[in-house]
């Protein structure tokens, strides 16, 4: 890398040397993130504080402010709400927990350490802190934050038994619930269950079981048997469908062919008929603006109802609606197709007249689609009109058929 100008080959390193230095630099830019998001948390709580006086002084509402104060860290740290809020909780529960305050400003603990210890012990009285912190907090030293959460709470439990466990009776009641998390990559979300510690081992041993339900031949890994393994106890079942190339010889052949059919797709998804017919490779979208893959789209339309289709018949349909009564002539008779006929409407708003039995037989517009006198040959030819309401309904007898419009 240098020139040695002649003083001969530079000695390289070894690499144990070189891997010490790296890890080095590793260990000191992880204290300077620690201090930086102390900073954070710091520089927060200045801002709430100057935002709740100025509230106090002009008589605002603090709960309003406090909530002004979370949407202008959210801004600023280009994260979402919830983000804001944990830093919010942290800056509030460290006042009462103030070795955990000192380890987290002079860079000892990370984020997830400061996190975990408040969480947890922010339920906890004044008394039960100062006597159990010491040794919280060097347990968070060296600990990753499952382990110190179990640790807080042997702690807890030891020290105030009765307090620990009203903790957890309110934490049952106040933070138990389910969430979708949609900021994964590659259009995967997570299904986050904030349960009971005794709850969730149920449910993980569910998980195991139903797992154990395909032979050791089916190709997928365990993380994906463990998801299918979720979605099929949502449905109700008992058992997975073995994804092996074993067919009857496969130890578990059989096992879930009692499985009733699973129930449709219970979302509504927008996507235009272009992507339906397979003429356009436009994303589909979910009711929040999830974006879907058109393939995707188009198996799951396959099982479901129309109505986002028949939408944009609809709207396809219009502009040829507008043309048309462009070129009608202009009298003083009744409008045919029109909202403001005084009569009973023929086909209804959506509709464009009958289906070759109406007084748009003798429309002056020779070259619209309904002067064959049978199915409209525009985008309905296929949709639902065809067994509808229009050709066997009472339109065909209605008084417009024999009424003075056919001569008018």
């Amino acid at each position: 890398m240098f020139d040695t100008g002649g003083w001969g080959v530079a000695e390289t390193p070894p690499v144990d040397d070189c891997i010490a230095g790296f890890l080095d630099v590793i260990a000191l830019n992880r204290v300077h993130e620690n201090l930086a998001r102390a900073g954070t948390v710091l520089a927060y709580c200045d801002v709430l504080e100057m935002r709740l006086e100025a509230a106090e002084a002009a008589g605002g509402d603090p709960g309003e402010t406090v909530r002004g104060a979370l949407c202008d860290l959210a801004v600023t740290m280009t994260g979402t709400r919830r983000d804001a809020s944990v830093v919010h909780d942290v800056a509030e529960r460290l006042h009462r927990m103030p070795l955990t305050a000192l380890r987290f400003v002079t860079g000892s603990f990370d984020w997830s350490t400061v996190v975990t210890i408040t969480s947890v012990l922010h339920r906890a009285s004044d008394e039960t802190i100062s006597k159990i912190e010491y040794e919280v907090c060097a347990a968070g030293g060296r600990m990753r934050p499952q382990a110190l959460r179990n640790r807080i709470w042997r702690l807890w439990m030891k020290a105030d038994p009765d307090g620990a466990a009203q903790a957890r009776e309110t934490a049952k009641s106040e933070e138990v619930g389910v969430r979708i998390d949609r900021t994964g990559p590659g259009g995967i979300s997570s299904l986050i269950a904030k349960i009971t510690d005794l709850e969730a081992a149920e449910a993980d041993a569910l998980i195991v079981e139903i797992v154990g339900t395909v032979c050791k031949d089916d190709p997928r890994s365990t993380g994906m048997l463990r998801a299918a393994g979720l979605m099929a106890l949502l449905h109700g079942e008992h058992s997975l469908v073995c994804q092996c190339d074993l067919g009857d010889e496969c130890p578990v052949a059989g096992a879930a062919d009692d499985l009733a059919p699973r129930r449709g797709h219970l979302l509504q998804i927008v996507v235009a008929v272009e992507t339906l017919l397979g003429l356009s490779s436009e994303p589909a979208t979910l009711a929040d603006g999830t974006p879907i893959d058109p393939e995707v789209a188009r198996i799951v339309a396959a099982d479901a109802k129309w109505q986002a289709m028949l939408t944009e018949l609809v709207d396809m349909l219009k502009p040829e609606q507008d043309s048309r009564d462009e070129r009608r002539p202009k009298g003083d008779g009744p409008d045919i197709d029109g909202p403001d006929d005084n009569g009973p409407a023929t086909d209804g708003p959506a509709d464009h007249g009958p289906n070759g039995h109406g007084p748009e037989d003798e429309d002056p517009d020779d070259d619209t689609p309904d002067d064959d006198g049978g199915p409209d040959d525009g985008p309905d030819n296929n949709g639902p009109d065809n067994n509808g309401p229009d050709n066997n309904g009472p339109d065909n007898n209605g008084p417009d058929n024999n009424g003075p419009d056919n001569n008018g």
